[in-house]
């Protein structure tokens, strides 16, 4: 009986970074993994030439790759309703 009282007293709704966070976590779920594996990878803060060692190609390569990820990461975010700056 408590627990039915306390949680009938509990809000539904949720922190805006809490929202964010899952929505960032579901569309990171929802790339492609090779797009979701270099964002990680340039989020943890390797280098377009590390990149480029890593997957055996240029370091402009990597950059366009990273490009078309971010575009999609972004697209996908906003389909949550997580506006992204576009910087």
């Amino acid at each position: 009986m408590e627990y039915e009282e306390a949680r009938q007293g509990q809000s539904l709704e949720m922190e805006p970074q809490t929202v964010e966070s899952i929505s960032v976590e579901q569309a990171l779920s929802r790339l492609h993994p090779g797009e979701r594996e270099i964002l990680l990878f340039k989020h943890a803060g390797l280098t377009s030439e590390e990149l480029g060692r890593i997957y055996e190609i240029s370091p402009s390569a990597v950059r366009s790759r990273l490009s078309v990820a971010r575009a999609h990461f972004q697209r996908i975010l906003k389909e949550y309703g997580v506006m992204c700056n576009d910087a």
